[in-house]
């Protein structure tokens, strides 16, 4: 704004702060939906809500794994170093070195209003698919939830819209193991986890 007006920064700032009495904002980063999702989100959102509204959310379990990175954060633009010249910063101290790919460790959990499952810690290295989620999540875990955290009341299952979740293979074992589940079909496409 300051150089398509040819004034100084500062200039600007004080009007805009001071005279205006307003303030910048970043613009967020959203993802694009198209008309056809946005539809079937809604449709597919109030379908959840109908199918609920009389058992509520006390007997959803929702499950989600996250990557966590085990590195320190770093930002150039705030972690700064004081010198008179930079030939005298150290290289230790003038230099942050990061790996390509910094250690991280995958979880899986999942909870509802009656409790949580143990936390799942995916090995080192292993991509979570059809065959892992089922071997790792799904027959150690999920399998005995109706005895262990409903004590024997039905529960209802869900999971995001991950290629290991929504494969054939997992939708079919879950159809035959698990007594009530929110099929891919019904899940919102594009669903912030």
């Amino acid at each position: 704004m300051a150089k398509d007006l040819k004034v100084a920064r500062e200039t600007v700032q004080k009007v805009v702060h001071r005279d205006l009495k307003m303030r910048c904002f970043k613009r967020k980063k959203v993802r694009f939906l198209s008309e056809l999702v946005k539809t079937k989100r809604l449709l597919r959102s109030k379908a959840l809500l109908a199918r609920h509204a009389n058992s509520g959310l006390g007997s959803i379990i929702f499950t989600d794994e996250k990557i966590f990175t085990i590195s320190e954060a770093t930002n150039v633009q705030n972690d700064r170093v004081t010198s008179t010249t930079i030939s005298e910063i150290p290289g230790k101290f003038r230099y942050i070195s990061r790996k390509i790919k910094p250690l991280s460790v995958m979880i899986w959990a999942g909870v509802s209003a009656v409790g949580r499952t143990p936390l799942i810690f995916v090995p080192a290295g292993v991509k979570i698919t059809a065959k892992t989620d089922k071997d790792l999540i799904l027959e150690p875990v999920i399998k005995d939830l109706s005895q262990t955290m409903f004590s024997g009341q039905p529960f209802v299952f869900q999971q995001d819209g991950a290629p290991a979740h929504t494969a054939i293979t997992t939708q079919d074992w879950l159809e035959g193991k698990i007594p009530d589940f929110i099929p891919k079909e019904e899940w919102p496409p594009y669903c912030p986890d």
